[in-house]
């Protein structure tokens, strides 16, 4: 959006601000100091229920991670992890969470149970894979397209197939949490960003110019500019294309079933509250 100038407009004053953890960017909304974060879509209803007063008002993305493995692994199917070794970001990484719904779903078993699971930070997650000391990984969506352009590694499965399992429709992962006091006394801004985000990631969509900007900046991670186009092809399809009641529907059900296999204590809430999704501020796209 800084780059193509979306975050000046007459109706819009944008003001960044970059915190370092995910914690610290909960704690700004909670305080008042930002209008707007990015989380994912349970996040919404878990504030709530703590009293944090904010609503998500539009799906931000997709693009979600997947189970990455050795090229020349014999783990050719979901099944074939059962009693494998497991690396994840963490017990409550949505991905996971999905992971073992359709493991205990389709396949019998759960992987918490019957296959041993790790937990550490993404980067490591790559090493623990190259080093064998992981079967498999669960990792972030980012991060796929530079492991399996090295040719060593394959991926299994994406979070997104996996998601279509359970849940009808291309669900965002990802969504627009704004405060109440922003939808209430801010709409015609907080649109004014969201038609400009919408803007910015359609040019991202179909500008490789754009990413090389940023390869040459060093903002995507990559050490060779022919991976870009795999982590442009993942962004791309993780472009969110409607946010209506269909959407809160399925996104309600995909909850439940991973209430279901995973417990509300791991999923962070039980089931999802209707007041804290907002399909009324933007129009049905």
């Amino acid at each position: 959006m800084q780059k193509l100038g979306l975050d000046r407009r007459p109706d819009l004053v944008l003001q960044p601000t970059p915190f370092a953890t995910k914690a610290a960017t909960e704690t700004a909304l909670r305080g008042g100091e930002v209008d707007v974060k990015v989380d994912d879509w349970l996040f919404v209803s878990w504030a709530r229920a703590q009293g944090v007063r904010v609503q998500a008002v539009d799906g931000f993305s997709r693009a979600v991670g997947g189970i990455v493995v050795r090229s020349g692994s014999p783990i050719r199917i979901l099944a074939d992890l059962r009693g494998r070794r497991i690396a994840v970001t963490s017990l409550a990484d949505k991905s996971y969470l999905v992971l073992r719904t359709v493991a205990v779903a389709r396949f019998g078993f759960d992987p918490q149970r019957e296959s041993g699971v790790i937990a550490a930070a993404p980067p490591l997650l790559n090493q623990l894979l190259e080093r064998g000391d992981a079967d498999a990984i669960v990792q972030y969506w980012q991060f796929i397209p530079r492991l399996v352009a090295t040719g060593r590694f394959r991926e299994l499965a994406s979070t997104a197939a996996l998601i279509r399992r359970l849940a009808p429709g291309d669900l965002p992962f990802l969504v627009l949490v704004a405060t109440d006091d922003a939808v209430n006394t801010r709409a015609e801004a907080l649109r004014a960003f969201l038609a400009g985000l919408h803007e910015g990631a359609a040019q991202l969509a179909s500008r490789r110019d754009l990413w090389d900007e940023l390869f040459d900046e060093g903002l995507l991670g990559l050490p060779d500019r022919a991976m870009v186009p795999g982590l442009m092809a993942r962004f791309r399809s993780g472009i969110v294309s409607r946010w209506d009641q269909t959407t809160i529907d399925s996104l309600t059900k995909l909850t439940a079933r991973l209430v279901e296999a995973a417990g509300p204590e791991i999923v962070g809430t039980a089931k999802l509250d209707p007041a804290a999704y907002n399909v009324q501020l933007i129009r049905t796209r």
